[in-house]
């Protein structure tokens, strides 16, 4: 009462309910004509609703529907829809929740699909209520219960058919809707279609189902026993005593309450009328919502969404193609009719063939606009580089006249570099000889100064004897000795003959050899023996006069002048005498080296000056290698240069000719290629109307005889002409336009 309060809305409640009773079973379009003239007779009589007849125009009628999502999907209160648009945002926004956790649906909410979905979301909201959804293929009829069960929050539930589905395994699925109804009292539809039914048995237990709600022997005694434990607590809550006939009489309303069915059947053929016939609780336990053919303004509302995403010339194209597919639908059906009349032979045509020529007519029209379009891009590809070559001739041409005047230059650059490096050749060759004559000068006079030096050296390895034993002599000398011998006032017979040699050499033969001088020359002994050890550096740096040593000979050949002799007298004079002795033999020695060594030293200073030469002359040479190999590598990238430029040359020749071959050869078919690019782009604009024409041809003309073809072409033929769509001109049918 809340709800309906006014007399009029209760006038229109009274209406409402009176259509799902009676309107919904009716079967064709001319009895619902006949209840809607009397409903509304009915409602001028009883009810004072003043704009009743607007709910029962044929066009743009108001929407007489009372559903329990009129306020919305979270108010469940049953009340009555204001206009179409509302319940149009309702049920989209439950079908946009619907995709997202389940198999998306792709519906066009039309005003007929919103009022299915309405009479089954009422019919399962009733407790007990079952739906025999009647309609032929493609009408909805599973779609829109899917929708309209996630709207009541119920769980849709369906069988699944393989090649060894029995009875048994129908009955094993109708226990788990029990128990899932009964026991976890959860909201169930199942979803059942009259093409599921491989056993007509089956059909016993949805009677059942339908009648009572109970199916005998669906359980075992053990699983019954189960359920009637698993329903005690409950039952006691209901008051009642939990003995098994209650607790099982618990469960079944339970599964009454919450196991609702949708079976979908359609009106072709035999099986239905005697389904209905044997298994009455289909028609007497169930609220029948028959799918009448669907009106021309839901047929276009379908079309437009369909063909929304597929590209046309224009919006006019666009609009003719969606009023092409529901007048080329009921121009079927009305062939159909006239072909029963002539042939007695009937052509079905559902709402599913009307969404497969749409289909089809996508595919088609997708697939042929890519092909002609290949085409096209293939030969103005063609076309396009057939006018490059053109383009591209002259420049070759240039380029191969600048490329031999090029190559030419190149030519005679690397035969400039030839000459000279050839002079260049000849000149390091000539060099190379000079610095070989200089070698072979350097290498007699280095092996004549080889020899020298060896000579002097074995001379000099000789004496050096000799200073060795004088050096000895000279260590057996002492300051205690020589102090000794110092300090003598006359010394003994001979040891002043000995001193006498020794100031000779030490002081050049002065006129004062005696004993004094002796002892004055040894007045500081450290020093004496220094100028005696540092003898041999004077006589080989030649400064000792030969006329000094030969003073000393007369005194060498004294026959005291002898160290065994002169030892016992004196010790010092023994080494003194020892010592002369040695180095004059010593200096004799080195008297004879020094030529050797005087020829030695101007043989190095030939040697030196040699080498000098030699080291100009292979500098020179050297100078000169560098200039010859840097002519050489200038002369080789010339003549790689020289190759690559004829190569080039040689290439821009081909490929002139290549050119010139490929222009001679395809001159004709330019002309060709360009008619077939305009051929193709006239078939292009006219793609469209060919392939809806050859579309509905495939998808309609097949089961009538030729007349009849022929008279829905000339129909659609007109219709799309009348209205502008391109086509081919001439065009007379459907295969024609496909094939081409």
């Amino acid at each position: 009462p809340e709800v309906v309060d006014t007399s009029t809305k209760w006038g229109k409640l009274w209406l409402h309910e009176s259509e799902r009773v009676y309107a919904d079973r009716l079967v064709s379009l001319q009895d619902l004509d006949t209840y809607n003239k009397a409903a509304v007779a009915v409602a001028k009589k009883y009810f004072a609703i003043n704009d009743v007849d607007d709910y029962y125009k044929k066009k743009d009628a108001k929407p007489l529907i009372f559903c329990h999502f009129a306020r919305g999907l979270s108010d469940k209160t049953y009340d009555e829809v204001p206009d179409y648009q509302h319940m149009y945002k309702v049920l989209n926004e439950a079908l946009l929740e619907y995709n997202e956790t389940n198999a998306v649906m792709n519906l066009v909410l039309f005003e007929d699909a919103m009022k299915h979905v309405a009479r089954i979301a009422r019919i399962c909201s009733s407790p007990g209520g079952h739906a025999l959804l009647v309609g032929v293929g493609g009408s909805g009829k599973q779609s829109l219960a899917r929708l309209a069960a996630y709207i009541c929050g119920y769980t849709i539930v369906t069988i699944v058919i393989s090649g060894n589905y029995s009875l048994n395994n129908f009955r094993e699925d109708l226990q788990k809707m029990y128990k899932r109804a009964g026991l976890k009292g959860e909201g169930l539809l199942f979803l059942f279609t009259d093409s599921q039914v491989v056993d007509e048995r089956m059909l016993v237990y949805v009677n059942d189902l339908l009648a009572s709600g109970e199916i005998p022997d669906l359980f075992a005694q053990e699983d019954r026993d189960e359920i009637v434990n698993g329903m005690r607590g409950e039952t006691k809550l209901l008051g009642l005593v939990d003995t098994p006939e209650n607790c099982w009489a618990t469960f079944i309303n339970k599964v009454k309450a919450n196991l609702h069915v949708a079976f979908t059947a359609s009106p072709v053929g035999e099986a239905f009328r005697v389904r209905s016939q044997r298994f009455l609780a289909t028609i007497n336990s169930t609220v029948i919502d028959w799918f009448q053919p669907w009106p021309e303004v839901s047929l276009l509302s379908v079309a437009r969404k369909l063909l929304d995403d597929v590209e046309l010339e224009s919006e006019a194209v666009r609009n003719t193609v969606v009023e092409f597919m529901p007048f080329s639908f009921a121009a079927v059906n009305k062939a159909s009719k006239a072909f029963f009349e002539a042939e007695r032979r009937y052509n079905y045509t559902t709402p599913k063939t009307f969404l497969e020529l749409i289909k089809l007519y996508k595919n088609v029209l997708n697939g042929k606009c890519k092909q002609t379009q290949e085409a096209i891009d293939r030969l103005e590809n063609g076309l396009h580089k057939l006018h490059k070559t053109h383009s591209e001739v002259d420049v070759l041409v240039e380029n191969a006249r600048a490329m031999a005047i090029e190559v030419e230059q190149k030519v005679a650059n690397a035969n400039v570099f030839a000459e000279q490096v050839g002079v260049e050749k000849e000149k390091v060759n000539a060099e190379n000889e000079s610095a070989k004559v200089e070698a072979d000068k350097c290498a007699v006079i280095a092996r004549e100064v080889s020899e020298k030096q060896a000579g002097c050296e074995r001379d000099l390895a000789a004496a050096e004897p000799l200073v060795a034993q004088a050096e000895a002599a000279l260590d057996t000398l002492n300051k205690k000795d020589l102090g000794e011998a110092k300090s003598l006032k006359k010394p003994p017979p001979g040891v002043d003959d000995i001193t006498a040699v020794v100031i000779i050499l030490l002081e050049g033969n002065p006129k004062d050899k005696s004993w004094g001088a002796a002892q004055k020359l040894m007045n500081n002994v450290d020093k004496f023996l220094e100028r005696l050890r540092g003898y041999k550096g004077i006589i080989d740096q030649g400064q000792i006069a030969r006329k000094t040593v030969e003073a000393c000979r007369s005194y060498l050949e004294l026959p005291h002048f002898n160290k065994e002799v002169i030892y016992n007298k004196s010790r010092a004079a023994a080494g003194l005498c020892e010592w002369a002795i040695n180095i004059v033999k010593y200096y004799d020695v080195a008297s004879e080296v020094e030529p050797k060594r005087q020829e030695l030293a101007a043989a190095n200073a030939t040697l030196q000056e040699a080498n000098t030469t030699l080291a100009a002359v292979q500098q020179k040479v050297a100078e000169l290698n560098a200039k010859v190999q840097e002519l050489e590598a200038q002369f080789n990238a010339a003549v790689e240069d020289k190759e690559a430029a004829i190569k080039e040359s040689e290439r821009c020749q081909l490929k002139l000719q290549l050119a010139n071959r490929l222009i001679s050869a395809l001159a004709s078919e330019g002309e060709r290629w360009a008619k077939t690019v305009d051929l193709l782009r006239q078939n292009y604009n006219v793609v469209t109307g060919d392939m809806l024409l050859a579309s509905a041809f495939v998808s309609y003309a097949g089961p009538f005889i030729s007349k009849f073809r022929a008279g829905l072409i000339k129909e659609w033929i007109k219709f799309l002409s009348d209205r502008g769509m391109p086509m081919t001109e001439g065009i007379t049918g459907g295969c024609t336009a496909l094939c081409n």
